[in-house]
């Protein structure tokens, strides 16, 4: 961005010869004071802030009970009943040394004593074998559970970033649309400028034509269809009004005030992209920052550590093959649902980048044409001022110039507008926020 302040909501010559109105402080706003007591009056702000703090606690009581379980008391009684074992073998393969050397030597007794031995050991193994088999399915279980507690925590920490995101990008979109709103008050403030004079120049004209109808120069159907155009120019002008009334009520509103309270907007200051960025160099940016996309991304990994558990539980023989292969289905299929929105959300962030630029350029290739037609409407309304000066023109011809002066102005004052709302959302979509 380069330092260069365009006024495009500002009063300059399309203002140059009429005075402005002193705003009353008490009720005059600029942009950055409307933004920030239209966010802090914000409902929906307050709700994704409530939001957050649930997500919180739901994640700090994930963690604590993920805590807890990170080293589950089985594991001890795993690894106890494993030494117990051990030992058991020690001393059958100490006893079964001892049964081979008296084997050797031929010494009966203690070979039958050697062997009743062995007997009584070989069954505290089996039965040992069995309590470990039973502490080794206890500890298994108890392993799954805590992995399924660190799974409740992960998701409870990913739902407390993705609240405090949401609420970062609303907050955003909030303020744009504060922008739109304010350039909007501004825009109708202008446009009633321009109903103004049309209905002037109507009343004027019609006027005219009376005093000629009374000369005998006129018809009484062309002084009809002067009071309908001079009618229809005073609802449009009247219209305007009620709409700017609206606006500036919801407006009020949204700031925190009461919806008639007097309301005064500064012009707008704004500075211009220096250089408008190409797809290519856009589209990676946008990729990056846009949080869908690697929320979908997030949730495709999960679904293949999902798989990843499935297949490690095939040891358990206490777990159906034909329920873990029905299970292992559910998910790639979720994963191929996930892939599919995944390639839907990556076209419409292709979509959104294109048609802002698309936009962009249109209207940039429009403000020049507009600039034509103010600069012509200009040179006429200055020679037709000179020359009623001199007796050549008449004052109908000169508020006719002033009249199309005001409407070119207004032309290149919505479309400079435009500019301004549309660089302002392709800013956003480069922080990965789309708004409409």
């Amino acid at each position: 961005m380069k330092k260069q302040l365009l006024s495009i909501f500002a009063v300059t010559t399309l203002l140059a010869f009429h005075s402005i109105p002193a705003y009353a402080e008490e009720n005059t706003f600029n942009l950055e004071e409307a933004t920030v007591l239209a966010i802090s009056h914000s409902r929906d702000l307050e709700k994704s802030q409530l939001n957050i703090d649930r997500a919180r606690i739901n994640y700090d009581q994930a963690e604590r009970k993920y805590d807890n379980a990170d080293s589950p008391s089985s594991l001890d009684t795993y690894g106890r009943a494993l030494s117990v074992l051990d030992e058991y073998y020690n001393q059958k393969h100490i006893l079964e040394i001892k049964l081979s050397d008296a084997q050797a030597h031929g010494y009966q007794d203690q070979i039958n004593d050697i062997s009743y031995e062995i007997a009584l050991l070989q069954s505290r193994i089996n039965v040992q074998e069995q309590t470990v088999d039973s502490a080794e399915s206890t500890y298994r279980k108890d392993q799954q559970d805590t992995e399924s507690l660190r799974d409740k925590m992960n998701d409870a920490k990913d739902n407390y970033d993705d609240a405090t995101i949401a609420k970062e990008q609303q907050e955003e979109a909030l303020k744009y649309d504060i922008q739109k709103q304010y350039a909007a008050i501004l825009q109708q403030e202008q446009n009633i400028l321009v109903l103004q004079r049309k209905r002037n120049y109507q009343k004027s004209l019609l006027e005219v034509e009376k005093k000629r109808l009374a000369l005998g120069g006129s018809s009484k159907d062309t002084v009809s269809q002067l009071e309908q155009t001079e009618s229809a120019a005073e609802s449009s002008l009247a219209e305007a009004q009620r709409s700017l009334a609206t606006l500036k009520g919801n407006f009020n509103e949204q700031m925190g005030r009461d919806y008639k309270a007097q309301l005064n907007l500064k012009p707008l200051e704004v500075k211009r992209m220096e250089s408008i960025p190409t797809f290519d160099e856009l589209s990676p940016i946008v990729r990056k920052k846009t949080v869908k996309l690697s929320q979908l991304e997030r949730d495709i990994q999960k679904k293949d550590h999902a798989v990843s558990d499935i297949e490690s539980d095939r040891w358990d023989t206490s777990k159906s093959a034909d329920d873990l292969d029905y299970q292992e289905d559910l998910l790639h299929l979720d994963k191929k649902g996930l892939q599919v929105d995944l390639k839907e959300q990556n076209a419409q962030v292709e979509q959104s980048i294109r048609k802002l630029l698309s936009d962009l350029a249109s209207k940039q290739e429009s403000e020049t044409q507009f600039k034509n037609q103010v600069d012509t409407a200009q040179r006429q309304y200055d020679a037709d001022k000179k020359r009623y000066e001199l007796g050549y023109a008449t004052s109908l011809q000169v508020m006719k110039s002033e009249m199309d002066l005001f409407e070119a102005n207004q032309k290149l004052f919505n479309n400079e507008r435009d500019i301004f709302l549309t660089q302002q959302a392709l800013t956003l979509l480069q922080e990965g926020i789309t708004v409409n």
